[in-house]
């Protein structure tokens, strides 16, 4: 970015072969989102502006906004969530119907958008049903944890280079960091009945998510608990499906 600041453009090299392997764990997965959303914060304190004000072409600062710029919705999406609850909740209790007519329509369209993409990446259907309801669950229940690395580095702090256990390295997640999203999926279920409304069983599945990372870790492992993870992967995108069809049926109050 800095380069193309002062005008230079990179060369295309086609003999040059590169290759990343996704990780293997849940919390090798976890630290390597952790990392990423740790520097691209830095990134947006101290390359962001002059790069959108500097002589890059308007599809390169589009390119570049495409590919970090769901970083900084982490957060305003995790608050979103809430803020949906809420407003739900108040219009569940004035008796007022929230939707429109089409807007039901709308969601199922959002759920089946990504079905093309994830069928012709998957060798079989039920394959590509898997990997939506695993998705859904594990972003879930990385997106506080990478949004507040965003933020704390956002504000200031700079940010530090994680190594992504790599094989069968071990990738533990600390005690805090799962102390903090226990509290938090408790607390998202409590909010979820308090502000309850048909929307509820979004915060449902999130908070199922939150409560879940310590058993996550087990996702990969022959075990007991490995296998109950493997079932409890599906809860969330479960809640989604329920609360699709609960705000179908929320018109004509």
């Amino acid at each position: 970015m800095e380069l193309r600041n002062q005008s230079l453009i990179g060369v295309y090299a086609d003999s040059v072969e590169s290759w990343e392997s996704f990780p293997e764990s849940f919390g090798a997965f976890l630290i390597r989102l952790r990392k990423f959303s740790g520097g691209t914060a830095e990134l947006y304190r101290h390359c962001m502006k002059s790069f959108l004000l500097g002589p890059a072409t308007f599809t390169e600062k589009l390119d570049l906004a495409m590919m970090v710029g769901w970083y900084g919705l982490m957060p305003l999406v995790i608050a979103n969530g809430y803020l949906s609850a809420y407003v739900c909740h108040r219009l569940w209790m004035q008796r007022v119907s929230a939707l429109h007519p089409a807007l039901p329509y709308l969601f199922v369209v959002m759920f089946l958008l990504n079905t093309p993409v994830l069928y012709s990446a998957a060798p079989t259907f039920l394959h590509a049903v898997q990997h939506w309801f695993w998705s859904s669950a594990i972003y879930g229940a990385c997106l506080p944890i990478a949004s507040a690395r965003f933020l704390v580095h956002l504000i200031g702090a700079r940010a530090r280079f994680d190594r992504t256990p790599k094989g069968g390295e071990a990738a533990p997640i600390g005690r805090g960091t799962c102390s903090a999203m226990i509290l938090l999926g408790l607390a998202t279920l409590g909010i979820s009945a308090c502000w309850y409304s048909p929307f509820s069983p979004v915060l449902v599945g999130l908070g199922v998510s939150y409560l879940s990372v310590p058993l996550y870790t087990q996702l990969n492992e022959s075990t007991v608990p490995g296998a109950i993870a493997r079932l409890a992967i599906f809860l969330p995108g479960a809640f989604y499906i329920c609360a699709l069809w609960e705000m179908w049926w929320w018109q004509g109050i």
